[in-house]
């Protein structure tokens, strides 16, 4: 729900509950809970993405973006931003 709410592609939303959602979203970010998350999204995403002999750069971003959110979040920046560069 916290990456939904921080994503910049909406499809739909209550612009007045999504703001108040956002507005509380900090407040419920766990670091602990966040690591675990990014640390199962990166294995995950290793397993199913980078095995083959031949893969796409783009599956390569789907690996580094868990492991550079647990860097920020090791580092005591809080919850992870969407997009990075």
């Amino acid at each position: 729900l916290l990456e939904w709410l921080d994503s910049p592609v909406v499809y739909r939303e209550d612009a007045q509950q999504a703001a108040r959602l956002r507005a509380l979203a900090p407040e419920f970010f766990s670091p602990l809970h966040g690591r675990y998350h990014y640390l199962a999204m990166a294995k995950k995403n290793f397993r199913g993405y980078l095995q083959g002999e031949s893969v796409r750069l783009k599956k390569h971003l789907y690996v580094l973006r868990p492991l550079l959110a647990m860097r920020g979040i090791d580092a005591g920046l809080g919850m992870p931003p969407m997009r990075f560069a």
